[in-house]
């Protein structure tokens, strides 16, 4: 599918942010479809909006998919309220591993405190 995708839209190879961003959208999209089997749904909301999230650092715009997400607890998954709180927390945890990625790795050498 990569390949023939390739093969159409050479295009595509210009932008990988969005290739990846896309490819994390349909694992969440599984994992939405997938509420409907009334097993383990909490689990699948969490992983839905994980890989929302990772898409939306990605590229920043797929962040409007959430909507989708709640769409599909609405329809799907509605009668327990504590459904509705799971996405916000897999999207904090998302960003608060970023943050920590971010303040880990990416700092500037020079802030560092030199022993004496």
């Amino acid at each position: 599918m990569y390949v023939s995708l390739l093969g159409m839209v050479p295009e595509a190879i210009a932008h990988p942010d969005k290739i990846v961003a896309s490819s994390l959208m349909l694992l969440s999209f599984s994992q939405m479809v997938d509420m409907m089997n009334h097993t383990k749904t909490k689990a699948k909301i969490f992983n839905a909006s994980l890989c929302i999230g990772l898409a939306s650092i990605i590229y920043f715009w797929s962040i409007g998919f959430i909507a989708l997400l709640y769409l599909g607890i609405y329809f799907f998954r509605s009668s327990d309220y504590r459904n509705w709180f799971v996405p916000g927390i897999g999207l904090i945890t998302i960003y608060v591993l970023a943050n920590c990625f971010t303040l880990l790795f990416l700092t500037d050498s020079t802030c560092q405190y030199k022993m004496l």
